[in-house]
């Protein structure tokens, strides 16, 4: 599978829009994304490249998986770990705006995150995501009994 060529397609449409980066929390989309078949992991999908967060207990499991992006293991969890990450990178950056599956990303988890790093975190919507074609769209597979 070409997860660089599907995270390509994904910034495309990201640049066409006001956000700077868009964050993939869904386990299926990230597994769409990036190959990572774990059960905790979040993808940051920016026009410089890709960055999966996951804890300690995937760390072999997202070296070995994860394709066309960095990989960040945190002893803290994903959300902390972003949130030091976006820290870390955007100290200058101001008016910075990261997207978020709104039907996949807790009301709690966006406040943790802002308090964690208070970066502009915009709930995207449903409408939001068809009017700017940032949905992902999953090949449907029938899952056959052995």
């Amino acid at each position: 599978m070409n997860f660089a060529a599907r995270q390509e397609k994904l910034r495309e449409h990201l640049a066409t829009t006001r956000f700077d980066g868009l964050l993939i929390s869904y386990l299926p989309n990230i597994r769409y994304l990036c190959g990572f078949t774990g059960s905790a992991g979040m993808l940051l999908v920016e026009e410089g490249g890709s960055v999966f967060f996951t804890d300690v207990r995937y760390d072999t499991q997202a070296h070995e998986e994860v394709q066309a992006a960095k990989v960040v293991i945190s002893r803290k969890g994903a959300l902390p770990s972003l949130g030091e990450w976006l820290g870390a990178r955007r100290k200058r950056a101001r008016g910075w705006a990261i997207a978020i599956e709104s039907e996949h990303f807790a009301i709690a988890e966006k406040k943790r995150l802002s308090q964690v790093r208070p970066v502009a975190v915009s709930r995207l919507g449903k409408a939001a995501a068809q009017e700017h074609s940032l949905t992902c769209q999953f090949p449907r597979r029938k899952i056959r009994p052995k």
